[in-house]
This record gives C-alpha cells, sequence and structure tokens, in this order.
C-alpha cells in the first residue's frame, strides 16, 4: 500500500524542505523529477491547493524557474497562487 506517490513528496519537501535534507537536497530531487516519467505538473498544482501552504508555491516557482526554465506554464501557475503581498514584491523586485 503506497502512503505516497512522487509528486506528493515533492510538495510535502516544498512545504519543509528539512524533510528532504535541506533545499539543496531538495533541488536535486525536484530536478530528478522534473526530468522523469513521474512529472505531472497538474497534480503538483492541485496538491499545493490542497495543502493551502502558499510558501509552497513560491519555493516551487522559484525552483522551476531556476532549474528547469522551459517549465514556463508551472511557473506562471506558481505565481498565481502567490499571496498578493508577495506577488506585489515579485513584480517591485523581480531579482530578489
Amino acid at each position: 500500500m503506497d502512503v505516497s506517490d512522487p509528486t506528493r513528496t515533492i510538495i510535502d519537501l516544498m512545504d519543509d524542505p528539512r524533510l528532504g535534507g535541506g533545499i539543496k537536497h531538495v533541488s536535486d530531487i525536484l530536478t530528478n523529477y522534473l526530468k522523469s516519467e513521474e512529472k505531472n505538473p497538474k497534480q503538483l498544482l492541485e496538491y499545493g491547493d490542497r495543502l493551502g501552504n502558499r510558501t509552497v508555491f513560491k519555493r516551487l516557482g522559484f525552483l522551476v524557474s531556476r532549474l528547469a526554465p522551459q517549465e514556463k506554464e508551472l511557473q506562471n501557475s506558481c505565481r498565481e497562487r502567490l499571496s498578493q503581498a508577495i506577488r506585489l514584491w515579485t513584480l517591485l523586485c523581480p531579482n530578489k
């Protein structure tokens, strides 16, 4: 019986990077996930929405923009889910 799947594990790691040994290890895990047959951006977003922690989308969007810049749709979907304050900050300080 499975208790998780790779996509849910990615969301859990975005929620608490310490579970994966820190953000460096989490970024390595995400890189491998995005290159795998398990990659499912739609399900990533659904799991993140269910979790209800907007920080998940901040971390995921940032890492995807750095690790897989071709994943524009996933980046945009993460950006749309940021809180208004974070969205304003990213518009004012795009290089931060």
